[in-house]
């Protein structure tokens, strides 16, 4: 009796073990992993569906690429040395209008605060490696130009939440000398800061806000569910009976489109839900689940544009469409991961100040790691 043996696949031909992410923009960073020691470091070619990328580094088990002009979805190929190795299923290539502007000018830093008062964004504060800021500068995107303003006077901090309410930019909390239960306001015109009622609980930092209806929303922090309303014309604080749902939503993110208010994201450990808030009823209801592949993140960002949300979660950038209840990913920023960045929208673009870029793939060549001074313009497509 006679056995024939065959081959399923000639032995020089291997799947990728991971791909991280699995879907992004041109220029951005892509991980391959693999066991890669049988390849030549010098002659290594990497494809996006056929289309050939630049190889940033190399080791024995990881392969770390950008994702090339012109690619377009499908299989990742690498080959070397007679080896090739292939993703098992497609990469994804997102769309998305991102631009390099200009570095900040003060120090690299993240956890900043900010707000935007007639087009114009003001931001300042934050940290760096434990070193705290307390410098204040206007950016204007007509000119690209940057103006340092008076101080904050609260003193030297982290993690404050900003919220622009009328002509008036407001800050509070934040930690630095312990946490912060103060709230200032900061006028343009004068170039001053007015401080004003501390909020009446023990302060914490890294809450959500968002403006509603000429009031101020603060909710969440690394301490505290509590959930509380400010009125400017009282100058007084009202402590509301409904936090936003879930446990605590540190770093989390609010923000108002069209009138209605949602604050979402936060924790240690990603709380992936969102949910929009009615003022008259001082219920939360829950609006579609953010669809990410982050799960440990915190200090994600958020901004609106016309009828729609925009929020930034270190290697992902997603849109949110109110009228559909629908989320979805567009190309982040390229360059390094960050998160613990500040985020604004003026004349119909987006715009991401500073943070802390990172890396889910060690301190790789071609990635920032650490407190940024880097600038990102966002122009959405409609």
């Amino acid at each position: 009796m006679l056995f024939a043996c065959t081959k399923n696949e000639d032995e020089s031909n291997f799947t990728l073990s991971e791909i991280s992410p699995v879907a992004g923009g041109e220029c951005q960073y892509v991980q391959l992993k693999a066991n890669f020691s049988e390849l030549d470091s010098n002659d290594v070619l990497v494809n996006f569906n056929g289309v050939e990328a630049e190889v940033v580094s190399l080791t024995d088990s990881s392969l770390l690429v950008q994702v090339p002009d012109g690619a377009s979805t499908g299989i990742i190929s690498v080959e070397s040395a007679g080896n090739t190795y292939t993703s098992s299923t497609d990469f994804t290539v997102l769309k998305g209008n991102w631009q390099r502007l200009a570095d900040f000018p003060g120090q690299a830093r993240f956890g900043g605060v900010g707000f935007v008062i007639d087009d114009k964004i003001y931001y300042g504060t934050g940290s760096n490696n434990g070193t705290y800021f307390d410098d204040f500068w206007e950016y204007d995107p007509v000119s690209g130009q940057w103006t340092q303003k008076a101080n904050f006077p609260g003193g030297a901090c982290y993690g404050s939440t900003g919220i622009t309410v009328g002509t008036k930019g407001y800050v509070g909390f934040g930690a630095g000398n312990g946490y912060k239960n103060f709230l200032w306001a900061y006028e343009p015109g004068l170039d001053a800061w007015t401080q004003l009622a501390d909020c009446p609980f023990e302060g914490d930092y890294g809450l959500a806000g968002f403006e509603l209806y000429g009031k101020a929303y603060f909710g969440g922090g690394v301490e505290n569910t509590d959930f509380w309303e400010y009125d400017p014309v009282t100058n007084t604080w009202s402590q509301l009976p409904n936090s936003p749902p879930g446990t605590q939503r540190f770093g989390g993110v609010g923000f108002t489109l069209n009138g209605v208010s949602y604050v979402g994201l936060g924790g240690y450990e990603l709380h992936k839900d969102f949910h929009r808030y009615g003022p008259i009823t001082g219920q939360w209801t829950a609006i579609a689940e953010l669809p990410t592949t982050q799960t440990s993140l915190f200090f994600s960002s958020a901004f609106t544009i016309k009828n729609k949300a925009y929020a930034r979660l270190f290697s992902e950038f997603w849109e949110y469409d109110p009228t559909t209840n629908d989320w979805t990913q567009l190309a982040a920023p390229c360059g390094s991961p960050a998160h613990v960045e500040n985020a604004f929208s003026v004349g119909g673009k987006g715009y991401l100040i500073c943070g802390n870029g990172g890396s889910t793939v060690g301190p790789w060549p071609g990635l920032t790691i650490g407190a940024t001074k880097e600038v990102w313009e966002f122009t959405p497509e409609d």
